[in-house]
């Protein structure tokens, strides 16, 4: 990853769209707030290497150039996504709640990248990113994590970000996992936070089974284009690393 330490900003005629698409979310949720993001400029590859161009943006500009058509106008925001594996073969599925979207569908764990929060000196990491999200949404710390091996980078036509996801092997079973989850999820009350992931599901993790719940409406477009994807192992796609 190449990052600029500049602030993305969409050309005069969006940002007008910009603050008026805010302004409706908020009304809408009256809680949203903005963060930084990181945004995808361009990716570029080497030999058998992906190089992403990075700067920086803000949940408030995500959202208003969403429906933009033209990438130059989007704040094309870099996700980190995780198909978790537990050590008795089952794919970890996190039911959303208390975000700006997807609340009641099931998804895969997964976050933005943060260009401070998840940067070695200056330089954003996709893998601090990771373990954040892990942490945040499942509950599981960096113990119960056996190794994460970087899978492919993808991006959807329906919500325009740039997602790279990742395979995660867990030295814990779904049991330890759904128990860790549970504690998490108390603790988070104890200090009156409410968790992003309310509830955990646990996949069978084969081919068959991952093809029918691909099919299913109850999943947000990031976890049914995985699915999706791990349904179909024969087919090539551009490996990240």
């Amino acid at each position: 990853m190449r990052h600029e330490r500049r602030d993305w900003k969409p050309r005069p005629e969006v940002s007008g769209l910009v603050e008026e698409r805010w302004s409706l979310a908020r009304k809408k949720m009256p809680g949203l707030r903005s963060a930084p993001m990181l945004r995808l400029d361009e990716v570029v590859k080497r030999e058998n290497r992906l190089i992403a161009y990075t700067r920086e943006t803000d949940f408030k500009h995500y959202i208003g150039t969403l429906r933009q058509e033209k990438s130059r106008d989007r704040a094309n925001v870099v996700y980190v996504s995780s198909r978790i594996v537990t050590s008795d073969n089952f794919m970890i599925i996190g039911l959303r709640a208390n975000c700006a979207g997807g609340n009641g569908l099931y998804d895969i764990v997964s976050g933005a990248v943060h260009p401070v929060v998840d940067a070695i000196g200056y330089q954003p990491s996709l893998d601090l990113a990771l373990y954040r999200a892990i942490q945040r949404e499942a509950g599981l710390n960096r113990e119960a994590i056996k190794g994460i091996r970087p899978r492919m980078m993808f991006g959807l036509k329906s919500d325009p970000v740039c997602v790279f996801l990742y395979d995660v092997e867990l030295r814990i079973d779904s049991k330890q996992a759904m128990s860790k989850h549970v504690s998490w999820i108390e603790l988070m009350s104890a200090y009156g936070m409410k968790p992003q992931m309310e509830k955990l599901m646990f996949l069978d993790n084969w081919v068959g089974n991952l093809r029918l719940e691909s099919q299913q409406n109850y999943y947000r477009p990031i976890a049914k284009a995985v699915l999706t994807y791990l349904s179909r192992p024969n087919v090539y796609y551009m490996h990240a690393r």
